[in-house]
């Protein structure tokens, strides 16, 4: 009896397996279609260009910084997020805490599949933003700096600490210690860094070894932790999440349907509407005004402006942080051409006694005044810097881009809506 068991679970377990290479082979697909429109749009040809001007004014700025320069504040603000942040990604379905349930005792073949897909993803993705810091970690270390080799193993050992604690939050019952120990493990990775590539690998090795002892007895004795079972809920709610950021970007470059809505109220914020006239001629502009406060972009928007002012505030040359401003508002640009989707399938819209092609006016007028709001938000922050003639870089980029939302931008959406 015992064997036949052994036999059956090893068939169920093959068959899990299959379900898995079935679901990422799917996932590969549908995304290698999406990332063939965001190459044809040049996005990666002009994420070269600013590698290579960055890489120039990198060099320049390194001959010229002393070696007793902070460095270790910049490194610790290019490798903690990479670090500390992301999550496994299941290619769950919200059908599958039904059909998939009965197989809870071998999933785990299927979350293992998971979570080496996804530490590969973010481990390299680590390792790259660790060779953009490591210049300037030899230059301000000298021969005292640790081999490359040695540094890179300690930076998958954090990563891979940080996406084991991340699967493991799952079994938190409670949100509030799922968000404790998120935060714990942001500090924990901030101190590790800051010993590894402050002192040396001894120390960050001591440091990580402590901060995971700390985890494992808060883990084991936090009145928030699930018993038993798989977390379905929050692994197929975080599944969604993390699909909804992908459709989002694709968004900027390509009609994508699949992509959710999701709204937050806002109200502080929304109520900007109520200046608006109550005419018909107000309609879409007021629909897409909405949608643009409510939903997620306004979030990414202003991510995007926080993390460039950020950078170009620890940055010592005014070029790089003149170029930092001009990456973000590019990379805000493309994101904020999404809006025009937002109500594509409405069929509601369909029906208002309303000229549709004010649609495009307005989505364009929205699109040009966040965009002008960035603009002039980075514009301030250089000046404050004391970035002389540089400040006016984002000035520039502002200009630019607002000469292509009237032109180019506008032909673009007038086609796809024509099309419709």
């Amino acid at each position: 009896m015992n064997q036949e068991a052994a036999v059956h679970r090893e068939g169920t377990a093959g068959a899990v397996r299959q379900l898995w290479k079935r679901r990422f082979d799917h996932y590969r697909q549908e995304t290698s279609r999406y990332w063939a429109y965001v190459a044809r749009s040049q996005f990666f040809g002009f994420l070269f260009l600013i590698f290579i001007v960055s890489s120039y004014y990198y060099a320049k700025i390194l001959q010229q910084l002393p070696t007793s320069f902070p460095y270790i504040w910049i490194v610790l603000l290019v490798l903690v997020p990479a670090l500390a942040a992301g999550s496994v990604r299941t290619l769950l379905k919200n059908a599958d805490r039904v059909f998939l349930l009965p197989l809870e005792p071998v999933m785990n073949v299927f979350f293992r599949a998971a979570f080496r897909y996804s530490l590969g993803i973010q481990a390299a993705r680590s390792i790259v933003l660790m060779l953009i810091a490591w210049p300037l970690y030899k230059h301000c270390t000298g021969t005292e700096g640790q081999p490359l080799w040695l540094m890179a193993i300690f930076v998958l050992l954090i990563k891979t600490a940080n996406l084991l604690g991340s699967w493991q939050e799952g079994r938190f019952s409670s949100p509030g210690w799922r968000l404790i120990s998120a935060g714990y493990r942001w500090v924990l990775s901030a101190a590790v860094v800051f010993a590894l590539f402050g002192t040396g690998p001894l120390p960050g090795g001591v440091v990580l070894l402590a901060g995971l002892v700390v985890w494992a007895v808060m883990y084991r004795l936090g009145p928030g932790r699930r018993a038993i079972g798989v977390a379905w809920d929050y692994l197929i709610d975080n599944e969604r999440k993390q699909q909804y950021r992908l459709y989002l970007f694709f968004s900027g470059f390509a009609d994508v349907p699949q992509l959710p809505v999701r709204v937050k109220q806002r109200r502080w914020l929304a109520g900007i509407t109520n200046r608006y006239s109550f005419r018909s001629s107000s309609l879409y502009l007021y629909l897409f005004t909405k949608t643009f406060v409510r939903s997620e972009l306004l979030g990414i928007v202003v991510r995007i402006t926080l993390v460039a002012g950020l950078a170009a505030a620890a940055v010592q040359s005014a070029p790089v942080a003149a170029a930092v401003c001009l990456a973000a508002m590019f990379i805000s640009l493309i994101q904020l051409t999404s809006l025009e989707q937002s109500h594509r399938y409405t069929f509601w819209l369909q029906t208002y006694p309303v000229d549709p092609r004010r649609k495009v006016d307005a989505v364009v007028r929205i699109i040009s005044a966040a965009f002008t709001l960035q603009g002039i938000v980075l514009t301030l922050l250089m000046v404050l810097s004391g970035a002389g003639v540089y400040a006016a870089a984002p000035l520039a980029g502002l200009a630019l881009g607002l000469m292509l939302c009237a032109t180019v931008m506008k032909r673009k959406f007038t086609a796809s809506f024509e099309a419709e």
